[in-house]
């Protein structure tokens, strides 16, 4: 999820870098918002057992399309029709460099779309969280999340102590 979570003295640190703290009561209230962070356990076939920590780029009723390393969201329902994603949250190096075998998927009800910050290196929605882009092609393996699997709501940094701060929603007031 670098830059936003785990950039430690300017470097992206695989694993245990920074720890957050996890609303798991929020969902009970609140329906998850395009562009939240959220904990939830991977798939049984997913590469670890850990929970991942993700940012929902797709809910119910949307179509999520990549096209040139961008995401376009259309979502009839919410007359939202082909609007860019505005992906501000992503390391420089990975902005425009969204990459899949899978270049449209049709987010079902009562599931999420989740990628992670860190596209050019993030176990995610785009292989299934399988380990490799051909883990889609397997019919036994889904992209999509269901809101049972959710942990909840990651909202702060709470670890170390210098890097104490808020998760915001970039996406919040934006179109939804």
């Amino acid at each position: 999820m670098c830059p936003t979570i785990n950039q430690v003295e300017d470097e992206c640190r695989d694993g245990r870098g920074e720890f957050a703290f996890v609303n798991k009561f929020w969902y009970y209230f609140f329906e998850p918002q395009r562009g939240d962070i959220v904990v939830f356990d991977p798939p049984k076939y997913a590469p670890k057992d850990d929970p991942y920590i993700k940012r929902i780029v797709g809910v119910p009723g949307d179509t999520i399309r990549i096209r040139g390393g961008k995401l376009y969201v259309t979502n009839e329902k919410k007359n939202i029709y082909d609007w860019r994603l505005p992906e501000t949250y992503l390391a420089p190096k990975s902005q425009g460099m969204t990459r899949s075998t899978k270049s449209i998927f049709n987010v079902p009800d009562e599931h999420y779309l989740l990628f992670g910050d860190n596209r050019l290196g993030s176990l995610d929605a785009r292989n299934c969280f399988s380990g490799d882009f051909s883990g889609c092609k397997n019919p036994n393996r889904s992209p999509y999340t269901s809101l049972e699997d959710f942990s909840g709501k990651a909202q702060a940094i709470v670890w170390p102590p210098w890097s104490m701060r808020k998760l915001e929603n970039p996406l919040d007031g934006v179109r939804q």
